[in-house]
């Protein structure tokens, strides 16, 4: 809804007025108690006066060294994930999330992916080209073969032109190591 060119009657105007009255909303201070207000601010220092944010500039270095020194292992990072999961996540809306989804988000399909794509020397399997934006593939499909999913021998790594053109291809569903091979 747009306001342009919308204009307050004479009754609201007043209405308005009076609110403001109340709360001294559009009134300004007469001279001289502007000069009383900048004789008591003489002397006073601010409480964040120097400061940015509630961290020294020596403190938050500190702590970015130490945080760069510091690797969680994956034992670490599965029950970091577990802790802030399900009715622990300050985002939690009930559970209506896709089961899909929270797999493919989940700290075990990253070190999936990251093992796939280790093993295969961060290479695509089709093109060779090294590193890049690469996509992990199931060989036998995600949705249809849940107990591969996690598997590391069911995943090829792929450059994101080459898995597009892959399941331009062969499509999305029923795909095997032929179609693989051939590809």
């Amino acid at each position: 809804m747009s306001f342009k060119g919308f204009h307050h009657s004479k009754k609201s105007k007043e209405k308005i007025s009076k609110n403001n009255d109340r709360f001294f909303l559009g009134k300004k201070f007469s001279k001289e108690h502007r000069k009383k207000l900048s004789k008591a601010k003489i002397g006073h220092i601010p409480w964040n006066k120097g400061k940015k944010g509630y961290i020294s500039d020596t403190g938050r270095k500190k702590i970015i060294e130490t945080n760069k020194r510091r690797k969680a292992s994956n034992e670490t990072k599965m029950k970091m994930s577990k802790s802030m999961m399900g009715k622990n996540n300050p985002r939690w809306k009930g559970g209506v999330t896709y089961k899909h989804t929270l797999i493919r988000h989940s700290i075990q399909f990253r070190l999936w992916r990251e093992s796939v794509f280790a093993r295969d020397n961060y290479t695509c399997q089709k093109c060779s080209k090294r590193g890049g934006k690469l996509h992990p593939h199931h060989i036998k499909n995600f949705a249809e073969w849940p107990e591969l999913r996690f598997a590391i021998d069911n995943g090829v790594t792929f450059c994101e032109e080459c898995h597009r053109m892959f399941h331009k291809i062969y499509g999305n569903r029923n795909n095997n190591e032929e179609q693989l091979k051939k590809f």
